[in-house]
């Protein structure tokens, strides 16, 4: 059981609780009644707590720990804060850029928060969960060919108070192409995908492959990547020297265009055990050039 209210007490009708614990048999939300009460349900004995998102329009959302069988918790809601910046290129607002505020505790994830740029290129994020730190970045398909966006890290106030960031400056990027083959031999399926993250953040791009298994991204910033190509029955080849122990994803870096690159797949099963954090960092340091299985 659990109850929602606001810093003054008072309760709150409407909001919505999401489970974030991988619980199996358990209810994944609940809404609260007008005593801003709400229950969640788990065919699960061996659970001591639930950890919940509260979210309700106009406040921050809360996390908080429902006991099973034990007594009702209390979400008590802050209204949150403000945080507004600018994003754009030689002293020029950009507008139509999707932003996000990426929340950097994973252990406590409030998610991530995006909003678009006006025609002035100018953003705000209202009811931001207060004194959290947060990446916050343009996404690189909604800035296009127009530039890359830093990740910048931001710490938002106390509650009820603004930060203004300033201008979020957008900078160069480079182009990443080459072919996907399988080692043995055999033509990619139709609709095959391949996608390219940006380390540590939700920003993506995403590709079909064409018959030949040819990509070709632009508008990337200068920074770390993963490359995956989901193929059932297959695997990153240990061919490319950047792949991870789980033989799923290329990692490395782009530093200016490049062209060429050779992603070499293999039949197999995926690896069992992940590489660690700083195995990952180790091998973004390698340009793709380095880290695929050559240049064609």
């Amino acid at each position: 059981r659990g109850k929602v209210v606001s810093s003054d007490g008072k309760p709150i009708e409407g909001a919505v609780a999401l489970v974030q614990t991988n619980a199996g048999p358990t209810d994944s939300l609940a809404a609260t009644d007008k005593n801003g009460e709400f229950i969640l349900t788990t065919e699960r004995t061996d659970l001591s707590g639930l950890e919940v998102l509260v979210e309700a329009k106009g406040y921050a959302p809360a996390i908080i720990v429902v006991r099973t069988g034990g007594p009702t918790a209390t979400a008590t809601m802050a209204n949150g804060a403000t945080v507004r910046g600018r994003v754009a290129r030689d002293g020029n607002g950009l507008p139509d850029v999707m932003v996000t505020l990426h929340h950097r505790d994973s252990y406590r994830y409030f998610g991530e928060f995006s909003v678009a740029t006006d025609k002035n290129g100018r953003f705000e994020f209202v009811s931001t969960p207060p004194k959290e730190q947060f990446q916050l970045y343009g996404t690189m398909s909604s800035l296009g060919t127009r530039g890359g966006s830093p990740a910048l890290i931001v710490e938002s106030g106390a509650d009820d108070t603004e930060l203004n960031v300033g201008d979020l400056h957008v900078g160069p990027t480079a182009s990443l192409s080459g072919r996907v083959v399988l080692s043995d031999g055999e033509k990619l399926p139709p609709a095959t995908r391949i996608m390219i993250t940006r380390f540590m953040l939700n920003d993506v791009l995403v590709q079909e492959l064409d018959a030949e298994g040819n990509f070709a991204f632009e508008g990337v910033p200068l920074d770390r990547y993963s490359l995956l190509v989901k193929l059932p029955g297959y695997r990153m080849s240990a061919a490319n020297r950047g792949v991870d122990r789980t033989q799923y994803m290329l990692w490395g870096r782009v530093e200016n265009d490049t062209k060429g690159l050779r992603i070499e797949m293999e039949p197999g099963r995926l690896g069992e055990t992940p590489s660690s954090l700083a195995e990952v960092e180790k091998l973004t340091e390698r340009p793709f050039v380095e880290a695929s299985a050559g240049q064609e």
